[in-house]
C-alpha cells in the first residue's frame, strides 16, 4: 500500500499491523448513479441485439424475396421510414418531422448520417446480388474497426488494445462463417468487389453519427433522415438505371407491381428494417459507437441458427466455431465497457493510539 501511494502525490500513511487498509465505503448518491449507469448500458446493448434479430430477419425476406431487385426494396424501406416516422412524430411523440429548430450543424449531421446509412444498406445489397452474400457480409462488418478509429478521432472515446484484439477475434469469426461459401464467380469484374468495400467504412460512421447527435434530436428523427434519403437517393438510382422501355398504367416501371407476393415481402422487410433503426437508434444513444458496431456483429449467429432452423440447410463445425467466437468477442467487450460499479481500493491511515 506504501509503494502504491508513492506514485501519486500523497504521502503513504502509517499503517497498523493488524489491518493495512480499509474500503472507503460509498455513499447512497454513488451507489444510485452507478446503478444508473449500469441499467442504462445494460439497456442499451440489449436493444441493439433486438435491432440485430430484426436486421437479421429483413435480410432473410430479402434473400427470399430476390425476384425483386433490392434497390426497389429499399425505396419501399425508404417510404415506409418516412410514413412510421411522421405518424409516430406526429401524434405519439408530439415532434416535427425534422428538428428545424436544431442548430443547422445537428441538422446537418442528421441528413448526413440517414444518406451514409442509406448509402452502406445499398452497397450491402449490391454485393448480395453481383458478388456473393458472403463476401458481402464480411466486409460489411469490418465495421467494428472503422467505427473505433471514427469515434476515437472524432468523438473522443477510448479504445484499448483489449477492445481491438476482441474485434479482430469476431472478425475472424465472421471470416470463419462466411469462408465456407466466399466465392466470387469468374464473371464477376474486380470494379464490383472494390466498388462495395466502402460499405463497412460508411456503416461505421453510421454509428458515430448516430451517437453524435443522439442527444440533440430525438430518435425517430433518425428514421425520418433515412427515409428522405432513402427516398431520393434510390428514386436517382432506379430512375437512372431504369432501361428505355414503354411503362404500363400503374406499373411506374417498377418490377415490384408486377408480383404482389414480391411486395408483400418488401414490406414486411422495410417493417422490420424500420423497427431495427429505431431500436438501434436507442441503443447507440446509450452505448459506445465502437461497442453499437462489434454487437451488430451477432447477425452472424442468427443468420447461422436461421439457415439452420428456418431453411433446413446444414451448418459446418467451423461455422458454427466462428459464431461461437462472435458471440465470446460480443460478451467480453459488453462486459469489460460496463460502466464501474465498484469504486477504487484505497488504502485509509489508521489513527494513531
Amino acid at each position: 500500500a506504501q509503494a502504491w501511494c508513492t506514485l501519486g502525490t500523497v504521502p503513504a500513511p502509517r499503517l497498523s499491523h493488524s489491518r493495512t487498509a480499509t474500503r472507503r465505503p460509498r455513499s447512497n448518491m454513488e451507489k444510485s448513479n452507478s446503478a444508473a449507469q449500469h441499467s442504462e448500458y445494460s439497456r442499451g446493448i440489449g436493444l441493439i441485439i433486438l435491432s440485430t434479430l430484426f436486421f437479421s430477419i429483413t435480410a432473410s425476406l430479402v434473400k427470399a424475396n430476390s425476384a425483386v431487385p433490392s434497390l426497389e426494396t429499399g425505396f419501399v424501406r425508404a417510404v415506409c421510414s418516412i410514413v412510421v416516422a411522421y405518424l409516430s412524430c406526429r401524434f405519439i411523440f408530439k415532434e416535427p418531422f425534422l428538428p428545424t429548430a436544431a442548430p443547422a450543424k445537428i441538422l446537418l449531421l442528421l441528413m448526413l448520417r440517414g444518406l451514409v446509412d442509406v448509402m452502406a444498406s445499398n452497397l450491402f445489397y449490391f454485393g448480395c446480388s453481383h458478388v456473393s452474400l458472403s463476401l458481402a457480409t464480411v466486409i460489411m462488418f469490418t465495421s467494428p474497426f472503422w467505427a473505433a478509429l471514427v469515434s476515437w478521432a472524432w468523438l473522443g472515446e477510448i479504445y484499448t488494445a483489449k477492445d481491438l484484439l476482441l474485434a479482430c477475434v469476431a472478425f475472424f469469426g465472421v471470416v470463419l462463417t462466411a469462408a465456407p461459401e466466399m466465392q466470387v464467380s469468374e464473371h464477376v469484374s474486380k470494379a464490383s468487389v472494390l466498388f462495395i468495400l466502402p460499405c463497412g467504412l460508411l456503416q461505421g460512421i453510421t454509428y458515430c453519427t448516430i451517437k453524435r447527435v443522439a442527444a440533440d434530436c430525438h430518435f425517430m428523427h433518425m428514421t425520418s433522415s433515412y427515409g428522405v434519403c432513402g427516398t431520393v437517393f434510390c428514386s436517382v438510382l432506379i430512375l437512372t438505371t431504369m432501361p428505355a422501355k414503354p411503362v404500363q398504367a400503374n406499373s411506374l416501371g417498377l418490377a415490384i407491381f408486377h408480383d404482389s407476393h414480391g411486395l408483400l415481402f418488401a414490406v414486411l422487410a422495410s417493417v422490420f428494417a424500420v423497427a431495427a433503426q429505431v431500436l438501434l437508434s436507442l441503443g447507440c444513444a446509450k452505448v459506445e459507437a465502437s461497442v453499437a458496431a462489434l454487437v451488430r456483429t451477432l447477425d452472424i449467429p442468427l443468420s447461422i441458427a436461421t439457415q439452420v432452423f428456418v431453411f433446413s440447410r446444414g451448418a459446418q463445425a467451423r461455422q458454427i466455431f466462428g459464431a461461437c467466437l462472435v458471440i465470446a468477442s460480443c460478451i467480453m467487450l459488453a462486459a469489460t465497457k460496463l460502466p464501474e460499479r465498484r469504486w477504487r481500493w484505497q488504502p485509509m491511515p489508521v489513527a494513531k493510539k
